[in-house]
């Protein structure tokens, strides 16, 4: 299965390991702490337990396809110039106990 993330000025392709579900729920999760960090709800450093520190291009960093390498290369991306994601299958499949994968809670079956 392959998934691209869409950026502005283009799309980049994503390594095989890196699931729909999982690209998602990282995309959400960025744009969430983004606007927090605009609002002032969280700091650009740790200053306690339990505080958040902001650091957007840790949230948003992929492993991307390289035909010639089985590993690939390495892409971090801004919230701000990401547009969102697609894949070429319906649906994620994996294994029950992945914990790397993130549950597709908005599709009914």
């Amino acid at each position: 299965m392959t998934v691209t993330l869409l950026v502005r000025g283009g799309e980049i392709e994503l390594h095989e390991s890196e699931k729909f579900n999982k690209v998602r729920h990282r995309l959400n999760r960025a744009r969430k702490l983004s606007e927090d960090y605009k609002n002032g709800t969280i700091g650009g450093t740790k200053s306690g337990d339990g505080d958040q520190k902001f650091e957007p291009f840790h949230l948003l960093t992929f492993k991307t396809a390289d035909e010639d390498s089985e590993e690939g290369g390495r892409i971090c991306v801004d919230i701000e110039n990401c547009i969102g994601a697609l894949s070429d299958e319906p649906k994620d499949t994996g294994s029950a106990n992945d914990e790397d994968e993130i549950e597709d809670e908005d599709d009914d079956e």
